[in-house]
């Protein structure tokens, strides 16, 4: 086991926060916001196979993000017959997004005590509005020096050239001090792979990989990292 890590770079959502519980909040709020009623199961599930499609577009490089954002609930109204303004009203569910603060079971209390032993940075594909408000609410931000947006600096995960800026950010150390965490295999593992990066799979849901990348480690509870790592 490899002892010589010092910065430990985290995904966002599905990792540290509930992403699915934000979303579903957002959107809720957002069709009341617009007073359309429909069964909540159906948009909810609609919306996830749709958004979920986009989003690996997006980290392939198919789609921008303003695309992406707008595109969503276009495909999602064509399905339910809705006459809707996509725009408008992604605009709208961005905002309820990014009062989702919620974090995963033991994700304030690992980072809290990793941030007295490694050095810690986030990295995520999210909507940067979101993410920052987000961090800002829940607390995190205070053990993140380092925030590295997909938006913000022009490449998503997995992209290389995103890593390499994370390195930048990060004084250009090592690649073997580093060690990605993230649930993503086709955005966080993958990203490791191609950049010659260590990685952590946390895999919640003991789901198949059925992909070509490999993670370094695999954990099924945040708590397990300490298992990786000996302390002084």
């Amino acid at each position: 086991m490899k002892q010589n890590y010092s910065t430990l770079l985290f995904d966002a959502d599905g990792t540290l926060f509930n992403y699915e519980d934000s979303e579903r909040q957002a959107l809720l709020k957002t069709f009341e916001h617009f007073s359309i009623i429909r069964d909540e199961e159906d948009v909810i599930t609609g919306y996830r196979l749709i958004n979920h499609e986009l989003w690996k577009k997006f980290e392939s490089g198919i789609i921008s993000l303003p695309a992406l954002r707008t595109e969503r609930f276009s495909r999602l109204f064509d399905s339910l017959e809705l006459q809707f303004d996509p725009h408008e009203f992604g605009e709208i569910y961005v905002q309820y997004l990014g009062e989702g603060k919620k974090l995963l079971p033991d994700a304030w209390e690992i980072v809290e005590k990793l941030s007295a032993s490694f050095d810690l940075a986030l990295i995520t594909n999210g909507i940067a509005e979101v993410q920052h408000r987000r961090l800002k609410a829940s607390g995190l931000i205070k053990f993140f020096p380092v925030v590295v947006i997909s938006e913000e600096i022009g490449f998503p995960k997995p992209d290389p050239m995103f890593f390499k800026i994370a390195l930048q950010k990060l004084d250009n150390l090592p690649k073997e001090n580093l060690l990605i965490i993230g649930d993503s295999l086709t955005s966080d593992i993958a990203g490791g792979n191609l950049s010659g990066i260590d990685t952590c799979w946390f895999n919640p849901e003991s789901k198949k990989n059925d992909t070509q990348y490999i993670p370094t480690y695999e954990i099924k509870k945040l708590t397990e990292l300490v298992t990786l790592f000996s302390y002084d």
